[in-house]
């Protein structure tokens, strides 16, 4: 069997050593893992399995050959599993299209994931796939509300949280947002309308206003829907942890009480049902540990094993929206300290 080539930049990166091991596990695929120094790329190739399947470069992305390194890698798939990019900066996936590889990332910014689509004709004109935005927002986002749109006659809110919130600079902090609410287009700030939010059998946590493609994507994805926005949690330890290293022993915060972090996502969507009530829907995503990282990088892994298995068609340039189930998730995500549940009302 040919073994499907994957190249995974940043490979030493969190989500991107996730990334390799996962598929490394798989013996469809060969991981070609990368980094700026090649002896760093060397030592990240030992701690995979089946590490003689696999191969380590030493590669910059930013670099004008990229096109043509790509190429002579002879990949299928480039995984680039950054969250953040600039709003306009596509080197990466032009490159995988000259080379003839398929794309995926897990960028959060909403102007790069919504911009994709502008590399569209020359991506179907290529018969190649270019997907942004493959992680929690608004890949698992989407699938959520897909899931559950159904259920409802007419949809008339979708409000979005994750927690805690991603790495986000303080200078985002107060950035302006345009988002839809009550049928119109406001604008609003990062960090506003804060609010107290809670999970089943977790405290109540503190939330704000944050930006996310879902934003812009969902309205024109989901017609009649009337309000779309998106919240992060606030971590206030993680905040608080710079102190730690000023402040004098005495002046320092408490330490954690012991527990392990913990992570949660939550989609609640309201309109009417088919009787024509009131319904409100709300599906929560809550984990212990560090499977934080591992349900971001579920749905660049479900696309990656549809690409090699044959049976996702798409082709073209796009947000990650429809490209997979959330049952595929559900399936992906069975580690015991993740757990779904979903409250209708």
């Amino acid at each position: 069997m040919t073994p499907f080539r994957v190249l995974v930049l940043s490979g030493g990166s969190p989500l991107g050593a996730r990334i390799c091991r996962a598929l490394a596990e798989d013996a469809r695929f060969e991981v070609t893992v990368t980094d700026a120094r090649e002896e760093q790329a060397r030592r990240l190739l030992q701690e995979l399995p089946q590490q003689q399947r696999h191969r380590a470069a030493a590669l910059d992305p930013a670099a004008p050959a990229l096109a043509q390194r790509l190429a002579g890698l002879g990949l299928r798939l480039l995984i680039d599993p950054r969250r953040t990019a600039a709003p306009s900066d596509y080197r990466v996936a032009e490159a995988c299209l000259a080379a003839g590889a398929d794309y995926l990332d897990l960028a959060e910014d909403r102007a790069f994931v919504s911009g994709i689509a502008r590399l569209d004709p020359r991506a179907r004109a290529a018969n190649r796939l270019l997907v942004s935005g493959a992680g929690a927002l608004p890949g698992l986002s989407s699938a959520v509300v897909d899931a559950y749109r159904d259920r409802f006659a007419r949809l008339d809110g979708i409000r979005i949280g994750v927690y805690p919130a991603p790495d986000d600079p303080p200078g985002n902090w107060g950035r302006p947002i345009q988002r839809l609410e009550n049928g119109r287009w406001r604008s609003t700030y990062a960090w506003r309308d804060l609010h107290r939010f809670r999970y089943p059998n977790a405290p109540p946590r503190w939330f704000g206003g944050r930006d996310a493609a879902d934003l812009e994507l969902f309205p024109e994805r989901y017609p009649g829907v009337r309000t779309v926005t998106c919240h992060a949690g606030l971590d206030l330890a993680r905040l608080l942890a710079p102190l730690t290293r000023v402040l004098p022993p005495a002046g320092r915060p408490a330490p954690r009480d012991g527990r392990a972090p913990w992570v949660g996502m939550h989609v609640e969507l309201s309109g009417l049902g088919h009787n024509g009530e009131r319904k409100r829907l709300t599906w929560y995503l809550s984990a212990d540990g560090d499977a934080g990282a591992d349900i971001v990088c579920a749905p660049a892994l479900i696309v990656a094993r549809k690409l090699a298995a044959g049976t996702l068609r798409e082709r073209g340039a796009t947000p990650c929206l429809g490209l997979f189930r959330l049952e595929e998730f559900a399936d992906s995500a069975r580690l015991p300290q993740v757990r779904l549940e979903t409250v209708a009302a």
